[in-house]
């Protein structure tokens, strides 16, 4: 049976999952400042090797979809 102790503990591991991948994200960025991560630009092909060869990748994804940023404006 799920208690609040086990629920609490997954969410725990869940927070510390995103934060660890944001701060990859934050390294893959800082490492390559030319990447326009969030316009919903499409990468050039080029960009994507980059990012795929970073050794932070861990298949994550990296471009964010374009519907996101329509909603917003």
């Amino acid at each position: 049976m799920i208690n609040d102790e086990m629920i609490q503990y997954l969410k725990t591991v869940q927070e510390k999952n995103v934060i660890e991948r944001r701060e990859r994200l934050a390294k893959i960025i800082y490492k390559y400042p030319n990447i326009d991560i969030c316009s919903g630009r499409i990468p050039t092909q080029e960009e994507i090797y980059a990012i795929q060869r970073c050794p932070l990748y861990d298949g994550m994804l990296i471009i964010f979809n374009p519907l996101e940023n329509e909603e917003k404006e």
